[in-house]
């Protein structure tokens, strides 16, 4: 996802879960498969900084996307605690994140 109309739609639509670490929303979406958007705000860091837990959340989502239904469209926003967290501590703020939004099922 990357049209700012499609970011509006999902922050206006969807179900928000928030940790510590992570803030989803997720919507479903139109398509076949999984969406996904990342908003990182530049107070999180140089862009440097945002390319780098943009990556990091890519990563984590990537292992976690069995458990998203297809046709979700996903925003993860970042905060900047999230470049000095442990992957593991990643991966579980992002799928306890996923269900709070909805967007998580469990028999995955």
């Amino acid at each position: 996802m990357g049209r700012r109309k499609e970011f509006e739609r999902v922050f206006r639509e969807g179900r928000r879960g928030s940790t510590r670490l992570v803030t989803v929303w997720a919507v479903p979406g139109d398509g076949a498969g999984v969406r996904v958007g990342f908003a990182i705000g530049r107070r999180v860091g140089r862009a440097v900084v945002r390319n780098r837990i943009r990556r990091r959340l890519r990563a984590a989502l990537a292992e976690e996307l069995a458990g998203v239904p297809a046709g979700t469209d996903l925003v993860i926003a970042a905060r900047e605690v999230c470049l000095d967290a442990e992957f593991g501590t990643l991966r579980e703020a992002l799928r306890a994140a996923l269900k709070k939004a909805g967007a998580w099922i469990d028999s995955a």
